[in-house]
């Protein structure tokens, strides 16, 4: 199945398993700013397996693990 994003911030309920697998990030948004849209072309990921995550930006990676709560994911 394709995993698809909520229709609505803040509404739905997510669990780890739906967000598992490889996901193709679109735009970046820190909390209280204006979300900004990835480049063009640009290899920005994010992958979702067993409790932490790893994501990809140009030549930057990074690996944690995360926390949901509702729709709200931490790390």
């Amino acid at each position: 199945a394709t995993p698809t994003a909520p229709t609505a911030a803040g509404t739905a309920t997510l669990t780890a398993s739906q967000l598992s697998g490889a996901w193709t990030l679109v735009s970046l948004q820190v909390t209280g700013q204006v979300a900004q849209p990835a480049p063009a072309g640009a290899p920005y990921a994010i992958v979702f397996e067993d409790g932490r995550l790893s994501a990809r930006a140009d030549c930057n990676v990074c690996t944690g693990s995360f926390t949901l709560s509702g729709a709200q994911l931490s790390t």
